[in-house]
């Protein structure tokens, strides 16, 4: 059976997310090490911070772990790309739920995700591999430090 015949009929989950998240990112540490694959590195740590924005935003609603999120998402416009607006929906929830974050953490994590997103786009993957080292480097400590504090922000 093809991969998306048996893969896209199972409900979308905030666990899956977080797994996908982790998946995607060694796949980017692995393209990073590659001769010229750092486009694709940055591309695809796009979507970590993306992914672990997202389910951090459902774990604070207290989304149940087997729910079907893709309708939610829907519902509470949580189903785009941007991770500007995801930074604004993430701390928007918290300080709903009476949570705010702590401030070196907040600031750590706006100061990390501004970083992703003046370096990721989903248009990355109609682009040759034109990364600098540099901006290889940037945008794996931006999500890096996210994967390492993501337990801080749920």
């Amino acid at each position: 059976m093809p991969l998306w015949a048996r893969v896209g009929v199972q409900p979308e989950t905030w666990p899956e997310l977080e797994m996908s998240a982790t998946e995607r990112f060694w796949d980017g540490v692995t393209l990073a090490c590659g001769e010229g694959r750092g486009t694709g590195a940055i591309y695809l740590w796009g979507y970590v911070g993306e992914m672990l924005l997202k389910s951090a935003c459902l774990r604070i609603r207290r989304v149940p772990a087997g729910e079907d999120i893709g309708p939610r998402l829907h519902h509470e416009g949580l189903r785009h790309h941007r991770l500007q607006d995801l930074l604004v929906d993430l701390r928007t929830i918290r300080a709903a739920d009476h949570r705010p974050l702590d401030p070196l953490t907040g600031d750590g994590l706006v100061n990390h995700v501004d970083i992703l997103s003046q370096n990721w786009s989903v248009d990355l993957r109609y682009r040759a591999s034109l990364a600098s080292p540099e901006e290889v480097e940037e945008v794996y400590r931006a999500v890096d430090w996210l994967v390492d504090r993501y337990a801080r922000l749920v």
